[in-house]
């Protein structure tokens, strides 16, 4: 009789595992929901039921101290996903949640933009045939009168594959609280050479607001124009 998987280091999250992963299609950039760091890798434990009937619970928990501090237990804190994920035939569907505590990393850019609130996901799939499927998905974050980060997302996409060729479209509509909505699309286009040698085609376009910076000390500026469209075209080889 299997138990399900228990886990412990530097892994994935399991909220990305199980509940946004249907969005997580693209080599780089085009997820919106939250990704495979979320609250997750190092000092990380987390377990997962077996298939039951198409049901796979799961839990995981990630430790935060303050390494170096003269008391690191006095900073500590813990950050808690969980959820449920329903797979049977043709559809797939995530229901998560997320404590997305507000840490700093190495980079100074926190934790997957934690603010200090709870995170919640729907989202699934459905595979319309064997070479087309489908996905929808809502993502929700309260915002918090300190930090922020509130926000509404919706998402509906889908994936078309035939031979070599596989085909993704993605779209979204973002509504942070207390700023302008932005509708956010990506598309990926990818062609498998042979079973270890594939050639791809990204676009993504985050309809953000454009930010004007002028750097401490110098008339120098920084213009990033949100509208701007980002693009990645390469080749992979899978030794």
């Amino acid at each position: 009789m299997q138990y399900g998987t228990f886990q412990a280091g530097n892994f994935d999250s399991f909220y990305n595992q199980f509940v946004s992963l249907p969005f997580d299609v693209y080599i780089d950039r085009g997820l919106e929901f939250a990704s495979h760091r979320k609250q997750s890798r190092g000092d990380s434990i987390g377990y997962y039921t077996p298939d039951l009937s198409g049901f796979t619970a799961f839990l995981q928990a990630k430790h935060y101290t303050a390494r170096g501090a003269a008391d690191p237990s006095a900073d500590s804190e813990v950050a808690a996903q969980g959820g449920v994920r329903y797979a049977q035939g043709p559809v797939t569907i995530g229901l998560g949640f997320v404590d997305d505590v507000a840490r700093i990393d190495e980079n100074n850019a926190g934790n997957g933009g934690g603010n200090d609130e709870m995170l919640y996901g729907l989202i699934g799939s459905y595979d319309v045939t064997d070479q087309f499927s489908l996905r929808l998905g809502y993502e929700t974050r309260d915002d918090n009168e300190v930090r922020g980060g509130g926000f509404d997302t919706v998402g509906l996409g889908g994936t078309y594959t035939t031979g070599p060729w596989a085909f993704a479209a993605d779209i979204y509509e973002v509504d942070p609280d207390g700023e302008e909505s932005r509708t956010s699309w990506a598309l990926g286009t990818y062609y498998k050479v042979s079973s270890n040698f594939d050639v791809f085609v990204e676009l993504q376009q985050p309809d953000q607001q454009s930010i004007n910076v002028t750097l401490d000390g110098s008339d120098s500026e920084i213009n990033a124009d949100g509208d701007d469209m980002y693009w990645l075209t390469g080749a992979r080889y899978h030794f």
